[in-house]
Protein backbone atom coordinates (compact mmCIF):
# COMPACT_ATOMS: atom_id res chain seq x y z
CA UNK A 1 0.00 0.00 0.00
CA UNK A 2 1.22 3.49 -0.85
CA UNK A 3 2.22 5.35 2.31
CA UNK A 4 0.48 8.60 3.18
CA UNK A 5 3.14 11.27 3.83
CA UNK A 6 2.68 13.64 6.76
CA UNK A 7 0.83 16.77 5.73
CA UNK A 8 1.98 20.19 6.76
CA UNK A 9 -0.47 22.82 7.92
CA UNK A 10 -1.63 25.47 5.48
CA UNK A 11 -1.03 28.10 8.16
CA UNK A 12 2.16 27.29 10.11
CA UNK A 13 2.12 30.70 11.83
CA UNK A 14 -1.27 29.88 13.34
CA UNK A 15 0.03 26.51 14.53
CA UNK A 16 3.05 28.18 16.12
CA UNK A 17 0.84 30.60 18.07
CA UNK A 18 -1.37 27.76 19.36
CA UNK A 19 1.62 25.66 20.41
CA UNK A 20 3.26 28.55 22.22
CA UNK A 21 0.01 29.24 24.06
CA UNK A 22 -0.48 25.85 25.65
CA UNK A 23 -1.78 23.56 22.93
CA UNK A 24 0.70 20.84 23.94
CA UNK A 25 -0.85 20.58 27.41
CA UNK A 26 -4.32 20.21 25.93
CA UNK A 27 -3.22 17.50 23.51
CA UNK A 28 -1.41 15.57 26.24
CA UNK A 29 -4.51 15.65 28.44
CA UNK A 30 -6.59 14.17 25.61
CA UNK A 31 -3.86 11.63 24.97
CA UNK A 32 -3.98 10.47 28.59
CA UNK A 33 -7.75 10.56 29.12
CA UNK A 34 -9.43 10.34 25.72
CA UNK A 35 -10.77 7.34 23.83
CA UNK A 36 -8.51 5.40 21.51
CA UNK A 37 -10.03 7.21 18.53
CA UNK A 38 -9.36 10.58 20.18
CA UNK A 39 -5.79 9.56 20.97
CA UNK A 40 -5.23 8.59 17.34
CA UNK A 41 -6.51 12.01 16.27
CA UNK A 42 -4.14 13.69 18.71
CA UNK A 43 -1.20 11.68 17.38
CA UNK A 44 -2.15 12.64 13.84
CA UNK A 45 -2.48 16.30 14.80
CA UNK A 46 0.92 16.16 16.51
CA UNK A 47 2.64 14.95 13.35
CA UNK A 48 1.09 17.78 11.31
CA UNK A 49 1.89 20.41 13.94
CA UNK A 50 5.53 19.36 14.29
CA UNK A 51 5.98 19.12 10.51
CA UNK A 52 4.68 22.70 10.24
CA UNK A 53 6.62 24.03 13.22
CA UNK A 54 9.75 21.87 13.84
CA UNK A 55 10.85 24.17 16.66
CA UNK A 56 8.05 22.61 18.72
CA UNK A 57 9.82 19.24 18.92
CA UNK A 58 11.46 19.90 22.27
CA UNK A 59 8.30 21.45 23.69
CA UNK A 60 6.34 18.29 22.89
CA UNK A 61 9.17 16.22 24.39
CA UNK A 62 9.00 18.24 27.62
CA UNK A 63 5.34 17.20 27.92
CA UNK A 64 6.34 13.52 27.84
CA UNK A 65 4.80 13.02 24.40
CA UNK A 66 7.65 10.72 23.32
CA UNK A 67 6.86 8.25 26.10
CA UNK A 68 3.13 8.40 25.39
CA UNK A 69 3.58 7.77 21.66
CA UNK A 70 6.02 4.93 22.23
CA UNK A 71 3.65 3.28 24.67
CA UNK A 72 0.81 3.36 22.12
CA UNK A 73 3.01 2.25 19.24
CA UNK A 74 4.49 -0.73 21.07
CA UNK A 75 1.48 -1.78 23.16
CA UNK A 76 0.61 -5.45 22.58
CA UNK A 77 -2.90 -4.96 23.97
CA UNK A 78 -4.44 -2.88 21.18
CA UNK A 79 -7.08 -4.66 19.15
CA UNK A 80 -6.58 -5.01 15.40
CA UNK A 81 -9.18 -2.26 14.76
CA UNK A 82 -6.78 0.12 16.63
CA UNK A 83 -3.97 -0.27 14.04
CA UNK A 84 -4.64 3.37 13.18
CA UNK A 85 -3.41 4.33 16.64
CA UNK A 86 -0.08 2.62 16.03
CA UNK A 87 0.27 4.08 12.53
CA UNK A 88 -0.40 7.65 13.66
CA UNK A 89 1.85 7.26 16.72
CA UNK A 90 4.74 6.17 14.48
CA UNK A 91 4.10 9.06 12.09
CA UNK A 92 4.23 11.54 14.98
CA UNK A 93 7.44 10.00 16.32
CA UNK A 94 8.99 10.33 12.88
CA UNK A 95 8.35 14.08 12.82
CA UNK A 96 9.55 14.50 16.40
CA UNK A 97 12.78 12.57 15.73
CA UNK A 98 13.64 14.38 12.49
CA UNK A 99 16.97 16.13 12.94
CA UNK A 100 16.70 16.09 16.76
CA UNK A 101 19.52 14.14 18.45
CA UNK A 102 18.05 14.56 21.95
CA UNK A 103 14.69 13.06 21.00
CA UNK A 104 16.35 10.31 18.97
CA UNK A 105 18.34 9.38 22.06
CA UNK A 106 15.18 9.39 24.19
CA UNK A 107 13.59 6.93 21.79
CA UNK A 108 16.59 4.60 21.58
CA UNK A 109 17.15 4.74 25.36
CA UNK A 110 13.59 3.55 25.98
CA UNK A 111 13.10 -0.14 26.71
CA UNK A 112 10.21 0.03 24.25
CA UNK A 113 12.66 0.70 21.40
CA UNK A 114 13.40 -3.03 21.22
CA UNK A 115 9.79 -3.53 20.11
CA UNK A 116 10.69 -1.99 16.74
CA UNK A 117 12.08 -5.41 15.88
CA UNK A 118 8.50 -6.73 16.06
CA UNK A 119 6.95 -3.68 14.38
CA UNK A 120 9.05 -4.29 11.26
CA UNK A 121 7.37 -7.68 10.88
CA UNK A 122 3.82 -6.60 11.67
CA UNK A 123 1.10 -7.36 9.12
CA UNK A 124 -0.25 -3.84 8.77
CA UNK A 125 1.74 -2.15 5.97
CA UNK A 126 1.14 1.39 7.21
CA UNK A 127 2.43 0.58 10.68
CA UNK A 128 5.46 -1.18 9.19
CA UNK A 129 6.23 1.72 6.86
CA UNK A 130 5.83 4.43 9.49
CA UNK A 131 7.94 2.47 11.99
CA UNK A 132 10.60 2.06 9.33
CA UNK A 133 10.58 5.81 8.70
CA UNK A 134 11.13 6.46 12.43
CA UNK A 135 14.26 4.33 12.25
CA UNK A 136 15.45 6.16 9.13
CA UNK A 137 15.12 9.52 10.89
CA UNK A 138 17.01 8.22 13.94
CA UNK A 139 19.82 6.64 11.92
CA UNK A 140 20.09 9.74 9.72
CA UNK A 141 20.81 11.76 12.85
CA UNK A 142 23.16 9.04 14.13
CA UNK A 143 25.31 9.38 11.01
CA UNK A 144 26.30 12.84 12.24
CA UNK A 145 26.18 12.12 15.98
CA UNK A 146 28.91 9.76 17.15
CA UNK A 147 27.36 9.31 20.59
CA UNK A 148 24.04 8.19 19.15
CA UNK A 149 25.79 6.07 16.51
CA UNK A 150 27.60 4.11 19.23
CA UNK A 151 24.30 3.27 20.95
CA UNK A 152 23.80 -0.44 21.57
CA UNK A 153 20.62 -0.31 19.47
CA UNK A 154 22.78 -0.03 16.36
CA UNK A 155 25.18 -2.84 17.18
CA UNK A 156 24.98 -5.87 14.88
CA UNK A 157 23.79 -8.10 17.74
CA UNK A 158 20.82 -5.93 18.72
CA UNK A 159 17.31 -7.29 17.96
CA UNK A 160 16.39 -4.20 15.95
CA UNK A 161 19.53 -4.41 13.80
CA UNK A 162 18.92 -8.10 13.14
CA UNK A 163 15.28 -7.45 12.22
CA UNK A 164 16.33 -4.78 9.71
CA UNK A 165 18.82 -7.11 8.04
CA UNK A 166 16.36 -10.02 7.99
CA UNK A 167 13.61 -7.91 6.46
CA UNK A 168 15.69 -6.53 3.61
CA UNK A 169 17.02 -10.01 2.79
CA UNK A 170 13.41 -11.26 2.77
CA UNK A 171 12.20 -8.42 0.53
CA UNK A 172 14.99 -9.01 -1.98
CA UNK A 173 14.52 -12.76 -2.07
CA UNK A 174 10.75 -12.43 -2.50
CA UNK A 175 11.01 -9.58 -5.03
CA UNK A 176 9.02 -7.41 -2.64
CA UNK A 177 7.52 -4.09 -3.66
CA UNK A 178 9.68 -0.99 -3.82
CA UNK A 179 7.49 0.93 -1.33
CA UNK A 180 9.25 -0.91 1.51
CA UNK A 181 12.42 -1.96 -0.31
CA UNK A 182 13.70 1.57 -1.03
CA UNK A 183 13.47 2.85 2.57
CA UNK A 184 15.08 -0.38 3.79
CA UNK A 185 18.02 0.25 1.46
CA UNK A 186 18.24 3.80 2.82
CA UNK A 187 18.26 2.43 6.36
CA UNK A 188 21.01 -0.07 5.55
CA UNK A 189 23.10 2.77 4.12
CA UNK A 190 22.59 4.81 7.29
CA UNK A 191 23.82 1.81 9.30
CA UNK A 192 26.83 1.15 7.05
CA UNK A 193 29.32 1.85 9.83
CA UNK A 194 27.66 -0.77 12.05
CA UNK A 195 28.41 -3.68 9.71
CA UNK A 196 31.44 -5.86 10.26
CA UNK A 197 33.87 -6.84 7.52
CA UNK A 198 32.46 -10.36 7.68
CA UNK A 199 28.96 -9.16 6.74
CA UNK A 200 29.63 -9.62 3.04
CA UNK A 201 26.14 -10.97 2.36
CA UNK A 202 24.66 -7.49 2.74
CA UNK A 203 27.20 -6.08 0.29
CA UNK A 204 26.30 -8.86 -2.14
CA UNK A 205 22.59 -8.08 -1.84
CA UNK A 206 23.15 -4.37 -2.46
CA UNK A 207 25.34 -5.12 -5.49
CA UNK A 208 22.58 -7.37 -6.78
CA UNK A 209 20.16 -4.45 -6.54
CA UNK A 210 22.34 -2.41 -8.92
CA UNK A 211 20.68 -4.39 -11.68
CA UNK A 212 17.13 -3.86 -10.43
CA UNK A 213 14.57 -2.91 -13.06
CA UNK A 214 13.47 0.10 -11.01
CA UNK A 215 16.15 2.84 -11.44
CA UNK A 216 15.21 4.35 -8.07
CA UNK A 217 16.14 1.08 -6.36
CA UNK A 218 19.46 0.97 -8.20
CA UNK A 219 20.16 4.61 -7.32
CA UNK A 220 19.43 4.02 -3.63
CA UNK A 221 21.68 0.93 -3.69
CA UNK A 222 24.52 3.09 -5.04
CA UNK A 223 23.99 5.61 -2.24
CA UNK A 224 24.09 2.83 0.37
CA UNK A 225 27.17 1.17 -1.14
CA UNK A 226 28.92 4.55 -1.25
CA UNK A 227 28.47 4.82 2.51
CA UNK A 228 30.12 1.41 2.91
CA UNK A 229 33.01 2.47 0.66
CA UNK A 230 33.42 5.97 2.10
CA UNK A 231 36.71 6.73 3.94
CA UNK A 232 34.49 7.78 6.86
CA UNK A 233 33.76 4.07 7.27
CA UNK A 234 36.57 2.41 9.21
CA UNK A 235 36.12 -0.80 7.19
CA UNK A 236 35.84 0.90 3.80
CA UNK A 237 38.68 -1.09 2.25
CA UNK A 238 37.19 -4.42 3.34
CA UNK A 239 33.77 -3.40 2.09
CA UNK A 240 35.22 -2.16 -1.21
CA UNK A 241 36.92 -5.52 -1.74
CA UNK A 242 33.62 -7.26 -1.03
CA UNK A 243 31.94 -5.11 -3.68
CA UNK A 244 34.55 -6.07 -6.25
CA UNK A 245 34.18 -9.73 -5.41
CA UNK A 246 30.41 -9.40 -5.81
CA UNK A 247 30.82 -7.99 -9.32
CA UNK A 248 30.03 -4.34 -8.62
CA UNK A 249 32.62 -2.90 -11.01
CA UNK A 250 31.05 -4.13 -14.23
CA UNK A 251 27.55 -3.19 -13.14
CA UNK A 252 28.69 0.31 -12.19
CA UNK A 253 30.35 0.75 -15.58
CA UNK A 254 27.06 -0.13 -17.25
CA UNK A 255 25.14 2.30 -15.04
CA UNK A 256 27.69 5.09 -15.57
CA UNK A 257 27.12 4.84 -19.30
CA UNK A 258 23.44 5.69 -18.94
CA UNK A 259 22.26 9.20 -19.63
CA UNK A 260 20.30 9.68 -16.43
CA UNK A 261 20.63 10.80 -12.81
CA UNK A 262 22.27 7.52 -11.87
CA UNK A 263 25.32 8.08 -14.08
CA UNK A 264 27.42 10.36 -11.85
CA UNK A 265 26.79 8.53 -8.52
CA UNK A 266 27.68 5.24 -10.24
CA UNK A 267 30.93 6.67 -11.62
CA UNK A 268 31.84 8.22 -8.26
CA UNK A 269 31.36 4.89 -6.48
CA UNK A 270 33.38 3.08 -9.13
CA UNK A 271 36.28 5.52 -8.73
CA UNK A 272 36.04 5.23 -4.95
CA UNK A 273 36.34 1.44 -5.15
CA UNK A 274 39.23 1.63 -7.62
CA UNK A 275 41.14 3.96 -5.28
CA UNK A 276 40.64 1.68 -2.30
CA UNK A 277 41.46 -1.62 -3.98
CA UNK A 278 43.76 -0.85 -6.95
CA UNK A 279 45.36 -4.27 -6.63
CA UNK A 280 42.18 -5.98 -7.71
CA UNK A 281 42.60 -7.04 -11.32
CA UNK A 282 38.83 -7.22 -11.86
CA UNK A 283 38.52 -3.47 -11.35
CA UNK A 284 41.36 -2.58 -13.69
CA UNK A 285 40.14 -4.91 -16.41
CA UNK A 286 36.66 -3.45 -16.26
CA UNK A 287 38.01 0.10 -16.35
CA UNK A 288 40.25 -0.72 -19.32
CA UNK A 289 37.35 -2.27 -21.21
CA UNK A 290 35.23 0.80 -20.58
CA UNK A 291 37.74 3.04 -22.36
CA UNK A 292 38.10 0.81 -25.43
Amino acid sequence: MEPDPSRKSDNPRCEEIMIRNGLCSVLVKIFKQGSMRAQAEVASATSVLVASFPESQDLFAQHDVIHLLLSRLTSPNLEEDSWQMKATAAKALRELAKGNASICKSITDSKRFLSFADLLEIQDNEVRFNSLMVLIEITTVAEQDSGLRRHSAFKCKSPVFKAIVNQIHKLIEENGGTVLLIPYITLIGNLARSFRASHTSMIEQLVKLLGHKDPEVAREAIVALTKFASPCNYLHIDHSRAMVEAGAARQLIELSSLGCEIRIPALELLICIAVHVPEKEQVMKVLQCSYQ
